[in-house]
């Protein structure tokens, strides 16, 4: 009965679907890890290990925050990707989107850096007070991350499997080096701890991965709207 019912097609699609998470779910993590291993070994004492938690902690924050819109987007947006079939749909239900998203998102991340103190104070100790300095380009990164999250949906619903990992492992290799230079640069000045510098290769790296996105689905983007 099940051979019988059995969908080749189908089969092939779901497997492109299970690859391109199989990938998120190995690759983004093992970015974050390698970068929160050099914070670590900020130097020898145990100050690199506290950098490296209050790194983990505005990435947990992060998480929470990209949670609530990503639950969002894969639950009504995904789906009506998945079944529009023209570019001039997909160009409509993308800036639809935007429209709606994009001020949502401003509003919540200038929400989220405004109360930033009272989050630190609710979910961490007195010990990541320090945390506050790293709100400001982690919640831009976040910001760029979600915009351009509104594009590579349509890597997802269009099964574009190769680009989206090809893209994956960009974004996780621009994510380390943008961090680590960054992360560098600030220590070498001796003004900052350093994980400013990490937090501003986050917010580097999911930037030029929108601008990706963009020249990517550039035909939907810059396609002239219906002239209603």
């Amino acid at each position: 009965e099940f051979i019988k019912h059995f969908s080749k097609p189908a089969a092939i699609k779901l497997g492109h679907y299970s690859l391109m998470a199989l990938v998120t779910a190995a690759v983004m993590p093992l970015s974050q890890l390698v970068v929160r291993g050099h914070i670590s070994n900020y130097d020898t004492s145990d100050a690199g290990l506290h950098y490296a938690g209050l790194w983990e902690a505005i990435n947990r924050v992060s998480n929470m925050f990209l949670m609530v819109f990503a639950t969002s987007l894969s639950v009504y947006y995904l789906p009506r990707l998945t079944e529009l079939k023209t570019e001039r749909e997909l160009r409509n239900e993308v800036f639809s989107v935007v429209k709606l998203v994009g001020p949502l998102l401003l509003i919540f991340s200038i929400a989220l850096y405004a109360g930033r103190n009272i989050v630190i104070h609710i979910l961490f100790t007195d010990a990541f007070a320090e945390m506050e300095s790293l709100f400001t380009f982690q919640v831009l990164g976040d910001f760029f991350k979600l915009l351009s999250w509104v594009l590579a949906y349509i890597m997802i619903a269009k099964s574009m499997t190769k680009t989206y990992i090809i893209m994956e492992f960009v974004s996780s290799l621009s994510q380390i080096a943008f961090s680590i230079f960054f992360f560098e640069s600030y220590k070498k000045a001796g003004t900052t701890i350093g994980i400013e510098g990490a937090t501003m290769g986050y917010a580097t790296s999911h930037f030029l991965y929108l601008i990706c996105m963009v020249f990517i689905f550039r035909k939907i983007v810059f396609l002239k709207p219906d002239s209603r």
